[in-house]
């Protein structure tokens, strides 16, 4: 696995973990969850294993946009917008992230994107760098999945979470001046599935 690669899909990992506290995991079964990574040259693969088909699923839905986190742009605006090259672009997404991705909320998408951001900016560039560098190492020897507690504690997932549905709710309730075009805004995202 490259840094590249290995970056991307440490984006997904972070991700995962922030979909995890989204979608309502308890203690338990977020302590539970295995976190997998795997590659090829060319390309890698982050998964979370959970007791639960459905849950796990329902967490790589959300987690399959973690890579946007590396956009420079407006994610509020990105995910309102919705479309899957606009997505592509901004995290280098795959046609299997993009699939993967289909039919969840555009609100869910926004703050995973936003919380990831925040664990990414609290790890700064070194401990990024240094997580990245584990996931490559766990795909590149095949050595023993990761649970994902380790890698991301959930504490950690639950601020980012809590930051990032904040952002988004002053979006929902700005200052007086900017509120209207604000509102806007997110009542386009309220009720949308991507698609």
């Amino acid at each position: 696995m490259t840094r590249r690669i290995g970056d991307h899909e440490l984006y997904h990992a972070l991700g995962a973990a922030c979909a995890a506290v989204q979608r309502g995991l308890d203690v338990a079964t977020y302590d539970a969850a295995i976190l997998h990574a795997s590659a090829t040259s060319e390309a890698g693969e982050c998964a979370v294993e959970l007791p639960d088909f459905d849950q796990a699923r329902s967490v790589m839905q959300l987690a399959a946009y973690g890579p946007c986190a590396a956009y420079e742009g407006d994610v509020i605006e990105l995910a309102r917008k919705g479309k899957p090259e606009d997505f592509r672009k901004a995290g280098d997404l795959s046609d299997r992230d993009l699939e993967l991705g289909v039919d969840v909320q555009a609100t869910d998408v926004a703050v995973n994107i936003l919380a990831t951001q925040h664990l990414v900016k609290r790890l700064k560039v070194s401990g990024f760098a240094k997580l990245s560098k584990t996931l490559r190492d766990v795909g590149n020897q095949n050595v023993e999945p990761l649970m994902l507690s380790d890698f991301v504690p959930r504490s950690a997932a639950l601020a980012a979470v809590r930051v990032a549905r904040k952002r988004l709710d002053d979006y929902m309730d700005p200052p007086v001046e900017r509120a209207e075009a604000h509102k806007m805004r997110v009542k386009d995202l309220i009720g949308r599935k991507l698609r």
